[in-house]
């Protein structure tokens, strides 16, 4: 049987559609992996910034712990200078009071241990103010029922900020002090002596002060 020419035409594949589905399916194979790189690539990124997010809240937590504990540290060291500076000056008024010539109505003899207590006040928080206020109280430094030569003048020293709490401070002498922002809370303070003390938001709660002088302060709430 004879073939002709026009017939071996109409059987043969085109060359272009043998040539193209294999760069069809490499093409979709590509773009898939492609999309899976991307992807990975993707999560990978989400997963340093996780990473990354996780290691600055840590650090963040370390630095702030590490201030804490300077800070810790840093008050430790101020209090315990803050002590010194208390008995030293404690020990200093000890010294003069102990004295085999002192006499506590020669003012000439109180100069001293005032200079010394004003010079300490300067360096003492509150509440070692409190204390050196104490000893001076209990040592009949600065009360109301001895004689006025005998009272250790307090005039113009720092006492703001100051508390007193659940104290027997009956005759406590305190004239002309400034005293601002102080608190007395639950103490005796019969006779006691706040003239002209500057005592702006100083609070007195629940406080016996019978026969106490508050003569040309200034008290503003």
């Amino acid at each position: 049987m004879s073939v002709y020419p026009s017939d071996l035409r109409e059987r043969r594949v085109p060359v272009s559609n043998v040539i193209d589905e294999p760069i069809s399916r490499s093409t979709n194979v590509c773009r898939k992996l492609f999309q899976i790189v991307l992807i990975l690539a993707v999560l990978i990124a989400i997963a340093i910034g996780i990473l990354m997010i996780i290691y600055i809240i840590r650090q963040d937590s370390k630095f702030k712990t590490t201030l804490v504990d300077l800070d810790s540290d840093e008050e430790k060291k101020r209090n315990e200078h803050e002590k010194e500076i208390l008995d030293n000056c404690i020990d200093t008024i000890w010294e003069n009071l102990l004295g085999l010539y002192f006499n506590q109505s020669n003012r000439d003899h109180l100069q001293p241990i005032r200079i010394k207590v004003f010079n300490t006040f300067r360096h003492l928080s509150p509440t070692y103010k409190r204390d050196l206020i104490l000893f001076l109280y209990e040592h009949g430094l600065i009360r109301t029922d001895i004689p006025s030569e005998q009272q250790l003048n307090l005039h113009d020293v720092d006492l703001n900020n100051i508390q007193f709490e659940n104290l027997n401070l009956d005759y406590l002498y305190l004239s002309g002090v400034m005293a601002s922002n102080s608190l007395f809370h639950n103490c005796q303070l019969k006779k006691s002596n706040f003239t002209r003390s500057f005592m702006n938001k100083s609070r007195f709660i629940a406080c016996s002060l019978e026969g106490s002088t508050f003569s040309g302060i200034y008290f503003h709430t």
